[in-house]
Order: C-alpha cells, then sequence, then structure tokens
C-alpha cells in the first residue's frame, strides 16, 4: 500500500509461524508483523493482535512489529478455544463441497451473482470469455487427445 496514510503496510508473506496446543490438537498459525509506519499512525489498533481463521483453515495473527513471542503466543491462547471451533466449522465445511469442475451447467459466481457456465470448446474461435443473456460464455481451444 502507499504511505499516503490510506491502508495498511503489512507483509503479505510470512516467514514466522508459531503453535499453539490444544487439548489432542495442534494449531499451527502465521504471523504477519504490521510495520512501524503504521504502528506509529494508528496506535490503538497496532497494538491489538487480529486473528483470522480462512476456510482453508489457515490461522494467521497480524501483530504489532515489535510484539515478542510471548505476546503472540498468549494471545492466541486467550483466543485457541475460538480458533479450534473455527477450523474444525470450516473442515466440517469441506465435507460437503463438490470441486468445481467448470463445465457446461455448473453455476459460477461473478461480481456478486450467479451465473450458468456455458463452455464452448472450438479451435478456430479465439479464446474468450463473455456475459451474455444471463450466461458466462467461456471459449476454449479443445484439449488434445492422448
Amino acid at each position: 500500500m502507499s504511505s499516503s496514510g490510506m491502508g495498511a503496510e503489512i507483509c503479505t508473506h510470512t516467514q514466522e509461524r508459531g503453535v499453539l496446543a490444544y487439548g489432542d490438537d495442534v494449531i499451527h498459525y502465521d504471523i504477519i508483523r504490521r510495520s512501524e509506519h503504521q504502528a506509529s499512525t494508528d496506535t490503538a489498533k497496532a497494538r491489538k493482535v487480529l486473528i483470522k481463521v480462512h476456510p482453508d483453515q489457515r490461522v494467521v495473527a497480524t501483530v504489532p512489529y515489535d510484539a515478542t513471542e510471548q505476546s503472540i503466543q498468549k494471545a492466541i491462547a486467550k483466543r485457541a478455544r475460538w480458533i479450534w471451533k473455527n477450523i474444525q466449522d470450516f473442515a466440517r465445511q469441506h465435507e460437503y463441497v463438490l470441486p468445481k469442475q467448470y463445465i457446461s451447467g455448473e453455476t459460477q459466481f461473478y461480481l456478486g451473482k450467479r451465473y450458468v457456465l456455458k463452455v464452448i470448446l472450438d479451435d478456430e474461435l479465439t479464446p474468450a470469455v463473455k456475459l451474455s443473456r444471463g450466461k458466462l460464455n467461456v471459449t476454449l481451444a479443445k484439449k488434445p487427445e492422448n
């Protein structure tokens, strides 16, 4: 993000990881440190440890740039039950989700609306995606037969 104060400067990749035992389970989490610049502009928010559990069951803790391992571990331990419950909820949801096949008739979301997918395989047409008459038309070259 820019340094104009419009958004947080946060590193998107992390080398720091943490581990917490919760009952018989082990919770792994990534640590993302906020920049020193952001901490000086937004002191109240910058002192907090923000914890997110993603649908792929990743746990990410966004922490102040100068947070100690002990303070991070303490914050994670304090929210361990909530983290564990969300991980379990997302894991249960994955049992009912069928993988996308991207075939004609399947529905796809685009800009918050659901559209029926129509796949057109034709070597002579230019590959393209068009939204037409409530359908998402995708033109592709045919796959070579093995």
